[in-house]
């Protein structure tokens, strides 16, 4: 099975990818595809070698198959990004309600 590795801290990343066989250094490089440039899929992650992505997509996820970023809002200035997403991991997230059980507002942040 596969180990999910978003929401994970960079010590985390870190002991996942040497226990995979990565470098060490692969961790940092994965942590800022993900959380400073949003990407999402090992190849399209271009500082990584092919061997490097095959064992990513063989031993890791990065977001359940069920999360869709529905809408992505870019600053100006392009310092920040926010995204709109829908899936499951949303439901671990939280939820704001309003009258009877409709859905509202999410807030990842």
């Amino acid at each position: 099975m596969k180990k999910e590795i978003f929401g994970l801290t960079p010590e985390e990343l870190q002991q996942e990818f040497v226990a995979a066989g990565l470098k060490k250094f692969r961790a940092s490089q994965v942590y800022q595809w993900l959380y400073k440039k949003c990407v999402f899929k090992f190849e399209e992650m271009h500082n990584l070698s092919k061997a490097d992505i095959a064992v990513l997509n063989e031993k890791f996820t990065v977001m359940p198959a069920n999360i869709n970023i529905l809408t992505r809002w870019k600053s100006s200035d392009g310092l920040t990004e926010k995204l709109l997403l829908y899936g499951g991991a949303i439901q671990l997230a939280g939820s704001v309600k309003g009258k009877a059980t409709a859905r509202h507002a999410w807030k990842l942040f």
